[in-house]
């Protein structure tokens, strides 16, 4: 199953599973230089972009879910050698 058609898409991924057995991913976008979040189960998903303030913002990112299964993620933004996070709630 392709989630994302960017041919660049999925660098850097990290991945979560919560208690709903729904799958939680973020990753790179080299094409678009940005941090993308992709939820869902099944043949159903959603993709946000989660930042795209700068190039190079998003490598390096991990996912991890809270005890509501709110995602926060941690991120690298290059230009400013910054350690960036987002959360969903």
């Amino acid at each position: 199953m392709i989630l994302d058609n960017d041919e660049e898409a999925g660098q850097y991924s990290s991945i979560v599973v919560d208690s709903n057995d729904m799958v939680h991913i973020a990753y790179y976008a080299d094409t678009q230089d940005e941090l993308r979040y992709a939820y869902g189960i099944g043949e159903s998903w959603h993709i946000e972009t989660v930042d795209a303030s700068s190039d190079d913002v998003g490598s390096y990112c991990d996912i991890a879910l809270d005890s509501n299964d709110m995602p926060h993620i941690s991120y690298h933004e290059s230009k400013n050698r910054d350690l960036q996070y987002a959360w969903f709630g």
